[in-house]
């Protein structure tokens, strides 16, 4: 069902969001709490797997992205809740990585009640 998965992380629902290291395309995926698995995400921009992803939840009170001014709304806590990812970059070749080659981590934010993670 899966293709290697090797790095994992468990959502603000409970369910299990899981990094593939195969030999295809580089996928997150996702387990829900009954078994069903569902593609999240897919790296279209290199054959580099994902790794290293992890829940985080932001400041208890504001959320930066909403923030104006000095005065920050007050925000649900799934509101503050953001997945970050790595996406692993060239191991071989030049060093830095050519443009496109590189690792980056990415920044994704729900809400996340409103789905399976």
């Amino acid at each position: 069902m899966l293709n290697s998965p090797d790095n994992l992380a468990f959502s603000p629902q409970g369910a299990i969001l899981l990094c593939e290291d195969g030999d295809d395309d580089q996928y997150l995926r996702g387990l829900t709490l009954d078994g069903y698995i569902f593609d999240f995400a897919l790296n279209l921009q290199t054959d580099h797997e994902w790794a290293g992803a992890t829940f985080a939840l932001a400041h208890p009170t504001w959320n930066a992205r909403a923030m104006r001014g000095n005065n920050p709304p007050l925000v649900d806590e799934e509101d503050r809740i953001t997945l970050f990812v790595n996406r692993q970059g060239s191991t071989s070749g030049s060093n830095p990585p050519s443009a496109g080659n590189e690792g980056m981590t990415f920044a994704i934010w729900g809400p996340w009640g409103n789905g399976a993670l």
